[in-house]
């Protein structure tokens, strides 16, 4: 009688566990999906806010230099007259995408070069186009080296204290 109720048992949990298995995987790689979107939302953000104060307050003339269709070089030039940024990509090592930068100058010191993006993440579009001399147009496409996830974005920025100029 026992050896018949373990079977029975047996049968009951591999009935279940067929059953409930796809749904179970489907729900672990929905789990996935979120974390890699969270990921890069929260790289999105820290990159657009730390642009945005930068651009927006700080800004006394921003140069923009495209260099492809894909990348612009931007030359902050801040209200404090001896400090420039510049924010740059260069190739990722992954091979595909780039990593962004920003390299500091403060006259009378050496140049600083500091990564924006963590190894994990690629930049994939960093793009400013000028609507006119105060607003520009940014773009900016971040993708997980690890994963085909990709977020783009778009948004629009109105310099508070600055001019926008255009190298070509």
């Amino acid at each position: 009688m026992l050896l018949l109720e373990i079977n029975f048992v047996l049968l009951l949990v591999f009935i279940l566990f067929t059953t409930f298995y796809e749904p179970l995987f489907q729900f672990i790689l929905g789990l996935k999906h979120m974390k890699e979107d969270m990921a890069l939302c929260m790289q999105e953000r820290l990159l657009l806010a730390r642009l945005e104060q930068e651009l927006i307050y700080e800004t006394r003339e921003l140069i923009l230099e495209q260099q492809n269709e894909e990348r612009t070089l931007l030359t902050c030039r801040f209200l404090n007259s001896n400090k420039t940024r510049q924010f740059f990509c260069r190739p990722h090592k992954s091979g595909s995408g780039y990593t962004l930068y920003q390299s500091t100058q403060v006259i009378g010191r050496q140049k600083g070069i500091n990564p924006l993006t963590p190894p994990h993440v690629k930049v994939t579009t960093f793009l400013f186009q000028p609507l006119n001399e105060h607003s520009l147009k940014v773009t900016l496409g971040l993708s997980l080296v690890s994963a085909s996830r990709q977020r783009n974005t778009t948004r629009y920025m109105k310099l508070g204290n600055g001019t926008i100029s255009v190298h070509r």
